[in-house]
């Protein structure tokens, strides 16, 4: 069985120093570049016992197309912040972000540029606030928002643009506000803005969703709150039919009736916990249950007359439950134990 020494020589090198430095220690006021993974390798042995980044993080060469052979983190383990920026640009062998899941915070941007093998963002599970913008742009080959499950803050704009191979951005089901402008353009295969569903309307400052050509499903909703503003600014066309304009989105929210009805009592489910079976209580006769994962992946789904859900075979943790009544469409997390 072939054995990749140089990662087990690096794993007992991260382990070697957390026994010795336990306690946050910062370092870097000025940022750091890394351009080879020679550079990563040797971080734990250069700054020993550092946790917190101060300054900015740069992996790669902006506007460069030298080749780049950064293909894991593992050796930056222990950084839990980083008080800048942390930019990834031209990485042609990273997968994912593995070796960064302590990162709990950003202080700056977080852009993801160029990487052409990169398919998720697996490794940054801890991730929970960026205080500038995040911009995903131009990986050719991700398939997945998946691995920010946590994040629930982003301090400026959102942008989602020239991922030719995403189809769902359902990775970021956990956000919750990004006080900027909300951009998603020129995403061949993304077929719904799903995965913003949670974003406070009152939080975008702009909304534009423009040139994705299979994208159909836009009335989330993030989306239909933020089109009742009165004092909105906003730019839909050039996507597919039911989110191809302004006017298709409105009339699909206002169909969908897209709103957390819970505060009028016109359903509840219980247990809540659960371990087992999870029925659901409406005034009105139901047309099917769903369950998703944090991701918004579709794990269970029931159609007809249906009361009550099996949940049994899933693993304990946080889900969504979502059930339609009609054009009512309501939803509930639900914790399975």
């Amino acid at each position: 069985m072939h054995v990749d020494m140089k990662r087990i020589i690096i794993t007992s090198t991260i382990l070697l120093f957390s026994c010795f430095n336990m306690n946050a220690q910062t370092c870097l006021p000025d940022g750091i570049s890394f351009f080879a993974q020679s550079q990563i390798d040797s971080f734990m042995i250069n700054y020993p016992g550092c946790t917190e980044i101060e300054g900015f993080l740069a992996v790669g060469i902006e506007n460069g197309w030298d080749d780049i052979d950064i293909a894991n983190f593992d050796s930056l383990i222990n950084v839990s912040s980083i008080g800048g920026y942390f930019k990834l640009w031209n990485n042609d062998p990273l997968s994912d972000f593995t070796g960064l899941n302590n990162l709990v915070s950003i202080g700056g941007d977080l852009l993801i540029e160029s990487n052409s093998s990169l398919e998720s963002l697996i490794g940054l599970e801890n991730l929970a606030s960026i205080g500038g913008e995040m911009k995903i742009y131009a990986n050719n080959y991700m398939t997945s928002t998946e691995g920010v499950d946590n994040l629930i803050s982003i301090g400026g704009d959102l942008k989602i643009q020239n991922n030719n191979a995403l189809p769902s951005i359902n990775g970021l089901m956990s956000v919750e506000s990004i006080d900027g402008g909300l951009t998603i353009t020129s995403n061949y295969s993304l077929l719904s803005l799903g995965g913003l569903n949670n974003i406070a309307a009152s939080s975008i400052t702009s909304l534009s969703v423009t040139s994705n050509a299979s994208l159909s499903e836009c009335a989330i909703q993030s989306v239909c709150d933020y089109l009742d503003l009165a004092d909105n600014v906003v730019s839909i066309s050039n996507n597919a039919s039911g989110c191809n304009n302004v006017s298709e989105v409105e009339q699909v929210c206002v169909a969908l009736s897209v709103g957390n009805l819970n505060t009028e009592n016109q359903w509840s489910i219980y247990p809540n916990p659960s371990t087992s079976i999870v029925y659901i209580s409406a005034d009105q006769s139901i047309d099917h249950i769903s369950i998703y994962n944090q991701i918004g992946k579709l794990i269970i789904q029931k159609s007809g007359d249906v009361n009550s859900i099996n949940v049994s075979n899933l693993s304990p943790g946080a889900y969504i439950i979502e059930v339609k009544i009609e054009n009512l469409i309501m939803r509930e997390k639900l914790i399975v134990e």
